[in-house]
C-alpha cells in the first residue's frame, strides 16, 4: 500500500472539478474504466465513490456529481488518486481545500420563521443530524429548511453548522419569550411533569388562584392525573402528551375552560372528530344540538361556509384532503378570552373521497364559562 502526505497526489486514478458556488458546492468526477483506488488497489475506484454520501452518475455529463463527500473529504480524494481542479479561482478564490466548503451554510429567510440550510459537502443526511429532526427537505430547492427555534439546542446554536448571525439573534429572541404566567414559572413546571394530584398540592392550589378553578356545571369530575396536567397548560405550557385513552380530549377542555376561553377552535382527524364532540357534550362545555351555523351537506362535509373548491369537490367526488375543523361557538357569559384562537368560523373539508351521508354530532353555542 502506498503511503503519503494526505495533500500530496502521487497517483493520478480520476479527476474532479469543482463546480457551483460556495453555498452550493459540488464535484464533476469522471472515472477511467476500471480505475483502482490508488491507496488500495483491491477496491474499485467506481465503489468507493458510490459509497460516498450523495453521489449520482449524470448521463448528461457522463460524469459523477457529488454533493456529500463526508469529512475530511480532500485527504480521501487525494488518498483515492483522484485530483481535484477548480480550487483558488473564479467563485472558489481563496478557497484551498474542499473541506472548507463542509459545513452548511445558512440564510434566515424573509418571513425569520424559518432558516434555509445548503447542506454543501456534509451531504443530506449528515446535515439532518447537525440541524435537528425537525428540518424538511425542499426538493425543488435543494435545501433543508429548520425552524428559527431550532437553531438553538441547550441554549446555544447547534455545532458544525455555519449560522446566519440574523437567524441566530432571531432565535435568541424566541427563545426569550415564553407563554408561561408570570410568577407561576415554577409551580407550572412541578405540574407539567407530575403524574397525579399527589405531592403538588400546593402548586395546584396556587396554579389554580392563578388562572382560575372549573366551574360548577362542568360535567366530568377530573381524574387525579388530569388536573396538574390541564392547569400546567393553563399556565402556559404548550404540550399535552400523555399516552392514549388517558383522557387527553378532557385535560385539554379543561384547560380552556379555566384559562376563561369563550371560543374554541378544534382541528383533528376525521376518525377523532366525533369523540371531540362526544367529550365536548359529556364535561358541559357546549350544548349538544344546537348547531352554530353549522350546514349538514348530504356530502358528508363540516362547516357552514362553503368553498368553491370543496363544493367542487363534493360534486365530483374527489378529496378536499384536509382535516376537519369546527368551531365551538361563544358563550354566553362569562371573561374575555384569556388563551386560544379567537375569532374562529366554521368552514367545511370533505372527509374522505367519496360521499358518505354519516357525520358526527357537532356542537354549537357554549354554554357560560364562568
Amino acid at each position: 500500500m502506498t503511503s503519503f502526505a494526505p495533500d500530496v497526489l502521487t497517483t493520478v486514478t480520476g479527476t474532479a472539478v469543482l463546480h457551483g458556488s460556495i453555498r452550493d458546492p459540488s464535484l464533476i468526477v469522471r472515472l477511467p474504466p476500471g480505475a483502482r483506488h490508488a491507496s488500495n488497489p483491491a477496491l474499485p475506484l467506481l465503489d468507493w465513490l458510490r459509497a460516498l454520501p450523495d453521489a449520482r452518475f449524470d448521463a448528461d455529463q457522463a460524469a459523477w456529481v457529488v454533493r456529500g463527500t463526508g469529512p475530511n473529504a480532500q485527504a480521501r480524494f487525494t488518498e483515492a488518486g483522484i485530483r481535484i481542479d477548480g480550487l483558488d479561482v473564479g467563485e472558489f478564490s481563496g478557497v484551498t481545500t474542499i473541506d472548507a466548503l463542509y459545513s452548511p451554510m445558512t440564510l434566515l429567510s424573509d418571513d425569520e420563521r424559518t432558516v434555509l440550510v445548503r447542506h454543501r459537502f456534509a451531504g443530506y443526511e449528515q446535515a439532518l443530524e447537525m440541524v435537528g429532526p425537525a428540518a424538511t427537505w425542499d426538493k425543488t430547492r435543494r435545501l433543508l429548511k429548520v425552524p428559527v427555534v431550532d437553531v438553538l439546542a441547550a441554549g446555544v446554536p447547534r455545532p458544525g453548522v455555519l449560522w446566519d448571525s440574523a437567524a441566530v439573534d432571531r432565535a435568541y429572541a424566541l427563545h426569550a419569550q415564553t407563554p408561561l404566567v408570570p410568577g407561576l414559572e415554577a409551580a407550572a413546571a412541578r405540574l407539567a411533569a407530575a403524574v397525579d394530584r399527589s405531592g403538588v398540592e400546593d402548586e395546584v392550589r396556587l396554579v389554580a388562584d392563578g388562572v382560575g378553578h372549573y366551574p360548577d356545571w362542568w360535567g366530568m369530575p377530573p381524574m387525579a392525573h388530569q388536573v396538574p396536567g390541564a392547569l400546567a397548560v393553563a399556565a402556559g405550557h404548550t404540550l399535552l402528551a400523555d399516552e392514549p385513552g388517558i383522557g387527553k380530549t378532557v385535560s385539554a377542555l379543561l384547560a380552556a375552560t379555566v384559562s376563561g376561553c369563550r371560543r374554541l377552535f378544534v382541528t383533528c382527524p376525521p376518525v377523532v372528530a366525533t369523540h371531540w364532540a362526544r367529550e365536548v357534550a359529556k364535561t358541559g362545555f357546549a350544548l349538544r344540538d344546537r348547531h352554530h351555523g353549522v350546514n349538514r351537506s348530504p356530502c358528508g362535509a363540516l362547516g357552514a361556509a362553503r368553498s368553491a373548491a370543496a363544493a367542487s369537490a363534493c360534486r365530483t367526488g374527489e378529496s378536499a384532503n384536509k382535516m376537519p375543523t369546527f368551531s365551538l361557538g361563544d358563550a354566553q357569559t362569562g371573561p374575555e378570552p384569556l388563551r386560544g384562537v379567537q375569532g374562529c368560523t366554521m368552514t367545511e373539508t370533505l372527509q374522505t373521497s367519496r360521499c358518505k351521508p354519516e357525520l358526527p354530532e357537532l356542537i354549537g353555542d357554549c354554554e357560560s364559562l364562568t
